[in-house]
C-alpha cells in the first residue's frame, strides 16, 4: 500500500473508538513511521479498555522498535498483571534482560 491510501485509512476510521480499530490505526501509523502516533492510538485503546491485552502487547513491540526499554518493561509488567501466562511480555522481558546484561546490539527485536 502506498502512503496516500494509508493516510486515507487514518482519516476514514479516525472517530471510531473500538479497540480493534485503534490497533489497526496504530499499525497504519507504524507503517508511516509515525511511532509517536502509533503509541498515542494504543494509549487511547488502553485508556478506554484498560484490560485489553492486545493493545498492551502492541505497545511493547513499538517500544522495542524505538529501543525505549524502560517503557517496554512497564508495558510488559502491566500486561503480565492481566495475564501471567501470556508469552509475548515474557519474551520481551527476556530480550530486555539479555540486552541489559550484554549490549542492545546483540539482541534482535
Amino acid at each position: 500500500m502506498d502512503e496516500k491510501s494509508l493516510k486515507s485509512y487514518l482519516h476514514l476510521f479516525a472517530n471510531i473508538n473500538e479497540p480493534d480499530v485503534l490497533i489497526i490505526l496504530s499499525k497504519v501509523e507504524e507503517k508511516l513511521h509515525n511511532y509517536t502516533g502509533s503509541i498515542e492510538k494504543l494509549n487511547h485503546a488502553i485508556a478506554i479498555y484498560p484490560r485489553f491485552l492486545p493493545a498492551l502487547i502492541e505497545k511493547i513491540k513499538v517500544h522495542a522498535m524505538l529501543k525505549e526499554f524502560e517503557l517496554l518493561m512497564d508495558a510488559a509488567f502491566r500486561s503480565l498483571v492481566l495475564d501471567k501466562h501470556c508469552i509475548e511480555p515474557h519474551r520481551y522481558s527476556i530480550l530486555y534482560y539479555l540486552a541489559w546484561d550484554f549490549n542492545e546490539e546483540s539482541v534482535c527485536f
